[in-house]
């Protein structure tokens, strides 16, 4: 089936969100569900090692990076270290040397029991269990140039590049018990494959995906057309996705496999260059909102309002309390303290409330007759009190009000009557 490129109906995203996409580049990680919700450019960073542990530093394939993901880990290739690398599916125990030693590693495949890859430069497709352990670094071998690999129906599919041939491209499968390669294809610009239960899907680098039956019958090298450098191919459900491997145009894209012309884009501009692409069923759910900060505990400290003075000499303060508890009030020998509303429990707060406190000199003692003298004298005193209060959550506090009592001759005189 072929699709021109003038009727594509490019959408902006895809339908819903049922899936996560994943996408790799340079070694970094980066992944979205299905409906570019939710996108995160490096979810997981590239291994920064300072002495890359590739056997062979003479260079890789451009862009040549696969990735694979099952009901518990990602693994993508590292070429730059000669890793294959493994994650868990939320990016947490990133380890950077599941399969070390490997030459150029690209495209990754996984299925029940193994992981597989292929090494472009060394010709090979390697196989690990799941759980690590010692690789078969070559379970097939004596290839020409392997890129992609898919694992599907008891077979290994791959692509790979025959320099001497023309076309150079081509795609094979074999067994996984064993045998001889099969050919399937030959073609130009192969690299990512994918297989469903009835067909193997491939592109690579040019303006097509192509598919064809398990066995090779009915090709169709234009399944999907006009499209930009498909790198990675990914299946999920009835959809395909590929990566866009374009400097200036990168991304992931998908189609429905019986519409292929209704192309949405997932999520594009990332830092780097996708070319690996794999989908999983698990839907990203947005990070927890963080939890409400707890409310400051209550105060304990009391304020003070209201002075008001009035004959006596009196005065009256107004005291407020932040909360339930008790409190004691303290004056010195010479002051009376009462408290304001009086009542079976004046001390005691329930919440918060107000108390007002009248102060004033006692009527006998030393203390009390040397205080009426200096307001004789001076009209003025100034005084002060302090608040205990005990608070109901356990604090305490003690605060000091300055007050002032006020004599009789220091009160206003009558007005003068103007004669």
């Amino acid at each position: 089936m072929t699709v021109a490129l003038a009727a594509l109906a490019v959408l902006a995203v895809a339908a819903r969100a049922d899936a996560a996409v994943y996408s790799n580049s340079f070694g970094e990680i980066d992944r979205a569900n299905n409906d570019g919700s939710l996108f995160a450019e490096r979810f997981i960073e590239p291994n920064r090692s300072a002495s890359p542990s590739r056997s062979d530093t003479s260079g890789g394939v451009s862009g040549c990076e696969g990735i694979a993901v099952d009901g518990s880990h990602i693994y993508w290739a590292d070429p730059s270290h000669g890793a294959i690398d493994r994650a868990d599916l939320n990016g947490g125990n990133v380890d950077y040397d599941f399969v070390t030693g490997l030459v150029n590693p690209c495209g990754v495949a996984v299925d029940a029991g193994s992981v597989y890859w292929t090494d472009f430069q060394a010709g090979t497709i390697g196989r690990v269990g799941l759980e690590g352990g010692e690789p078969d670094r070559e379970l097939i071998r004596g290839l020409s140039q392997p890129c992609g690999v898919a694992v599907g129906g008891q077979y290994l599919y791959w692509t790979g590049r025959n320099v001497e041939t023309r076309p150079p491209d081509y795609l094979a499968r074999r067994p996984l018990a064993g045998g001889l390669p099969e050919v399937l294809a030959e073609g130009e610009s192969f690299c990512g494959v994918a297989v469903d239960a009835t067909h193997v899907y491939w592109g690579g680098f040019g303006t097509t995906i192509g598919r064809m039956g398990l066995d090779g019958s009915d090709p169709e090298p234009s399944f999907i057309a006009g499209i930009d450098r498909p790198c990675g191919i990914a299946l999920y459900g009835s959809q395909i996705y590929w990566s866009r491997n374009d400097q200036l145009d990168d991304g992931i894209q998908t189609a429905p496999l019986g519409e292929p012309a209704s192309i949405s884009t997932v999520f594009g501009d990332s830092l780097g260059v996708p070319c690996g692409v794999a989908v999983d069923s698990v839907q990203i759910q947005p990070p927890p909102p963080p939890p409400a900060p707890a409310p400051p505990p209550p105060s304990h400290l009391v304020s003070f309002a209201h002075q008001r003075h009035a004959k006596g000499p009196v005065t009256f303060i107004t005291v407020k309390f932040p909360q339930p508890g008790t409190f004691t009030v303290s004056g010195g020998p010479a002051l009376r303290v009462q408290v304001r509303p009086r009542g079976p429990s004046p001390r005691t707060i329930l919440g918060p409330e107000a108390r007002v406190l009248r102060v004033s000199p006692k009527k006998a003692g030393r203390a009390a007759k040397a205080l009426r003298a200096k307001l004789a004298k001076h009209g003025v005193v100034q005084i002060a009190i302090r608040v205990h209060f005990f608070a109901a959550d356990g604090s305490s506090s003690t605060q000091r009000e300055p007050l002032s009592l006020t004599g009789r001759r220091h009160r206003r005189a009558p007005a003068a009557v103007p004669r």
